[in-house]
Protein backbone atom coordinates (compact mmCIF):
# COMPACT_ATOMS: atom_id res chain seq x y z
CA UNK A 1 0.00 0.00 0.00
CA UNK A 2 1.31 3.77 -0.94
CA UNK A 3 0.89 6.41 1.34
CA UNK A 4 1.03 10.21 0.54
CA UNK A 5 1.97 13.39 2.41
CA UNK A 6 0.02 14.67 4.52
CA UNK A 7 -1.86 11.30 5.09
CA UNK A 8 -2.95 10.62 8.72
CA UNK A 9 -0.85 6.91 10.08
CA UNK A 10 -1.00 4.33 12.63
CA UNK A 11 2.95 3.65 12.93
CA UNK A 12 4.98 1.93 15.38
CA UNK A 13 6.56 4.30 17.78
CA UNK A 14 10.51 4.70 17.49
CA UNK A 15 11.23 4.18 21.25
CA UNK A 16 8.82 1.33 22.33
CA UNK A 17 8.30 -0.88 19.13
CA UNK A 18 5.21 -2.82 21.07
CA UNK A 19 3.30 0.79 21.07
CA UNK A 20 1.47 2.05 18.13
CA UNK A 21 0.92 5.90 17.56
CA UNK A 22 -1.54 8.10 15.50
CA UNK A 23 0.66 10.36 13.13
CA UNK A 24 1.06 12.43 9.73
CA UNK A 25 3.31 12.10 7.37
CA UNK A 26 5.28 15.11 7.67
CA UNK A 27 7.38 14.50 4.49
CA UNK A 28 9.51 12.23 2.88
CA UNK A 29 13.09 11.98 3.69
CA UNK A 30 16.61 10.76 3.24
CA UNK A 31 18.43 9.54 5.63
CA UNK A 32 22.39 8.92 5.51
CA UNK A 33 23.22 5.98 8.06
CA UNK A 34 26.66 6.44 9.69
CA UNK A 35 27.46 3.18 8.53
CA UNK A 36 26.41 3.42 5.00
CA UNK A 37 26.67 7.05 4.20
CA UNK A 38 27.13 6.56 0.16
CA UNK A 39 23.29 5.34 0.57
CA UNK A 40 21.00 7.22 1.44
CA UNK A 41 17.69 5.09 2.92
CA UNK A 42 13.97 6.36 2.52
CA UNK A 43 12.50 7.63 5.28
CA UNK A 44 9.45 9.53 7.21
CA UNK A 45 9.44 12.33 8.94
CA UNK A 46 6.27 12.06 11.51
CA UNK A 47 4.02 14.39 13.94
CA UNK A 48 2.33 12.99 16.84
CA UNK A 49 -1.63 12.89 17.77
CA UNK A 50 -1.49 12.82 21.39
CA UNK A 51 -4.59 11.01 23.42
CA UNK A 52 -6.26 12.72 26.08
CA UNK A 53 -4.05 10.88 28.59
CA UNK A 54 -0.61 12.13 27.39
CA UNK A 55 -1.95 16.13 27.29
CA UNK A 56 -0.45 16.46 31.32
CA UNK A 57 -1.35 19.71 33.08
CA UNK A 58 -3.92 20.34 29.83
CA UNK A 59 -5.72 16.66 31.13
CA UNK A 60 -9.28 17.85 32.21
CA UNK A 61 -12.83 16.18 32.75
CA UNK A 62 -14.17 18.83 30.07
CA UNK A 63 -11.71 17.24 27.26
CA UNK A 64 -12.47 14.00 28.68
CA UNK A 65 -15.91 13.88 27.52
CA UNK A 66 -15.28 14.58 24.18
CA UNK A 67 -14.64 10.39 24.15
CA UNK A 68 -11.67 8.29 22.89
CA UNK A 69 -12.32 9.56 19.15
CA UNK A 70 -10.54 12.74 19.89
CA UNK A 71 -6.75 13.50 19.52
CA UNK A 72 -4.67 16.14 19.82
CA UNK A 73 -2.37 17.31 17.09
CA UNK A 74 1.35 18.49 18.85
CA UNK A 75 3.42 20.42 16.43
CA UNK A 76 7.08 19.78 17.72
CA UNK A 77 8.73 16.36 19.08
CA UNK A 78 9.20 14.84 15.37
CA UNK A 79 9.82 11.25 14.71
CA UNK A 80 11.42 9.88 11.29
CA UNK A 81 10.65 6.48 10.90
CA UNK A 82 11.69 3.92 8.32
CA UNK A 83 8.27 3.39 5.69
CA UNK A 84 7.90 -0.35 7.30
CA UNK A 85 6.75 0.70 10.75
CA UNK A 86 3.22 1.90 9.17
CA UNK A 87 0.94 0.13 10.05
CA UNK A 88 -2.06 1.44 8.43
CA UNK A 89 -3.78 5.05 7.17
CA UNK A 90 -6.60 6.50 9.46
CA UNK A 91 -9.78 8.85 8.47
CA UNK A 92 -8.85 12.12 10.87
CA UNK A 93 -11.12 14.88 10.75
CA UNK A 94 -9.94 18.01 11.38
CA UNK A 95 -12.44 20.25 12.87
CA UNK A 96 -11.47 23.50 10.92
CA UNK A 97 -12.24 21.93 7.66
CA UNK A 98 -15.24 20.18 6.79
CA UNK A 99 -16.53 17.54 8.16
CA UNK A 100 -16.02 14.49 6.47
CA UNK A 101 -18.45 11.61 6.02
CA UNK A 102 -16.62 8.97 7.26
CA UNK A 103 -13.79 9.62 10.51
CA UNK A 104 -11.98 7.50 12.84
CA UNK A 105 -10.87 10.54 15.15
CA UNK A 106 -10.99 14.52 15.26
CA UNK A 107 -9.00 17.14 16.29
CA UNK A 108 -10.49 20.32 17.66
CA UNK A 109 -7.42 21.44 19.52
CA UNK A 110 -3.31 21.81 18.69
CA UNK A 111 -0.40 22.00 21.35
CA UNK A 112 2.41 23.74 20.50
CA UNK A 113 5.59 25.42 22.29
CA UNK A 114 5.34 29.26 22.58
CA UNK A 115 8.33 31.33 21.54
CA UNK A 116 8.65 33.99 23.35
CA UNK A 117 7.97 31.57 26.91
CA UNK A 118 8.90 28.32 25.95
CA UNK A 119 6.39 26.81 27.20
CA UNK A 120 4.08 24.05 25.34
CA UNK A 121 0.39 25.85 24.91
CA UNK A 122 -2.97 24.53 23.99
CA UNK A 123 -5.08 26.29 21.03
CA UNK A 124 -8.40 26.05 18.57
CA UNK A 125 -7.33 23.45 16.02
CA UNK A 126 -8.02 26.54 13.42
CA UNK A 127 -4.72 28.16 14.29
CA UNK A 128 -2.16 25.42 13.59
CA UNK A 129 -0.02 25.30 11.22
CA UNK A 130 -1.46 23.94 7.87
CA UNK A 131 0.22 21.56 5.75
CA UNK A 132 1.93 22.26 2.21
CA UNK A 133 -0.62 19.40 0.87
CA UNK A 134 -3.48 21.50 1.94
CA UNK A 135 -3.05 24.54 0.40
CA UNK A 136 -2.92 22.33 -3.01
CA UNK A 137 -5.88 22.55 -5.20
CA UNK A 138 -6.77 20.96 -7.64
CA UNK A 139 -8.25 22.32 -11.27
CA UNK A 140 -12.24 22.04 -11.56
CA UNK A 141 -12.94 18.67 -13.28
CA UNK A 142 -11.74 18.05 -16.58
CA UNK A 143 -14.18 17.52 -19.57
CA UNK A 144 -12.37 14.03 -20.38
CA UNK A 145 -13.82 11.94 -16.61
CA UNK A 146 -11.08 9.86 -16.69
CA UNK A 147 -8.29 12.09 -16.82
CA UNK A 148 -5.61 12.34 -13.67
CA UNK A 149 -4.93 15.08 -12.08
CA UNK A 150 -1.37 15.66 -10.23
CA UNK A 151 -0.03 16.79 -7.14
CA UNK A 152 3.58 18.16 -6.97
CA UNK A 153 5.14 19.16 -3.62
CA UNK A 154 8.77 21.56 -3.98
CA UNK A 155 11.08 21.13 -1.55
CA UNK A 156 14.01 23.09 -1.07
CA UNK A 157 16.50 22.65 1.51
CA UNK A 158 20.11 24.45 2.54
CA UNK A 159 22.36 21.32 3.25
CA UNK A 160 23.63 23.11 6.55
CA UNK A 161 22.20 19.85 8.57
CA UNK A 162 25.38 17.71 9.62
CA UNK A 163 26.41 14.28 8.99
CA UNK A 164 23.67 12.71 11.10
CA UNK A 165 20.78 14.50 10.24
CA UNK A 166 18.44 14.31 7.39
CA UNK A 167 20.33 15.49 3.58
CA UNK A 168 19.45 15.12 0.80
CA UNK A 169 23.01 14.88 -1.14
CA UNK A 170 26.44 14.91 0.18
CA UNK A 171 27.85 18.08 -1.18
CA UNK A 172 26.84 21.34 0.49
CA UNK A 173 24.53 23.70 -1.14
CA UNK A 174 20.70 24.23 -2.17
CA UNK A 175 18.67 21.55 -3.39
CA UNK A 176 15.66 21.15 -4.87
CA UNK A 177 13.41 17.87 -4.56
CA UNK A 178 9.70 16.43 -5.07
CA UNK A 179 8.46 15.59 -1.18
CA UNK A 180 5.60 13.65 -2.61
CA UNK A 181 7.60 11.00 -5.05
CA UNK A 182 5.68 7.70 -4.25
CA UNK A 183 8.51 5.24 -2.94
CA UNK A 184 8.17 2.81 -5.96
CA UNK A 185 9.47 5.95 -7.98
CA UNK A 186 11.97 7.03 -6.22
CA UNK A 187 13.68 4.20 -6.49
CA UNK A 188 13.83 4.48 -10.38
CA UNK A 189 13.93 8.23 -10.54
CA UNK A 190 17.01 10.56 -9.57
CA UNK A 191 14.56 13.18 -6.78
CA UNK A 192 17.26 15.57 -6.03
CA UNK A 193 18.74 17.91 -7.84
CA UNK A 194 21.14 20.95 -6.77
CA UNK A 195 19.99 24.33 -7.28
CA UNK A 196 23.61 26.53 -6.75
CA UNK A 197 25.82 26.49 -3.64
CA UNK A 198 26.53 29.46 -0.99
CA UNK A 199 29.83 31.27 -1.55
CA UNK A 200 32.75 31.39 1.35
CA UNK A 201 31.76 34.13 3.07
CA UNK A 202 27.99 34.44 1.39
CA UNK A 203 24.55 34.62 2.78
CA UNK A 204 21.35 32.32 2.48
CA UNK A 205 19.21 35.53 1.56
CA UNK A 206 21.14 36.45 -0.99
CA UNK A 207 21.17 33.20 -3.29
CA UNK A 208 17.80 32.49 -2.18
CA UNK A 209 16.02 35.66 -2.85
CA UNK A 210 16.33 35.61 -6.65
CA UNK A 211 15.16 31.73 -6.71
CA UNK A 212 12.26 32.42 -5.16
CA UNK A 213 11.49 35.47 -7.16
CA UNK A 214 11.75 33.20 -9.69
CA UNK A 215 9.18 30.80 -8.76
Amino acid sequence: MEYAVGEFVEFIDNSNQRERRFGRIEAIVSLLLPQDSDHPQDALKMSRLLRHDELEIYCSHDRSCHGHKELWMIEEDYQIIPPNHIVGRVLVWLKDVSRPEFYDFQISEILYRDAATNRIQIRPVNLRHRHPSEYVVAPNPSPVGNMKVFKFMIDIYNDDFGTFRNVYHSLGGIYIQIGNMPFNLRKQLKNHFIVGFIPFGGHFDDVMRPLLQEL
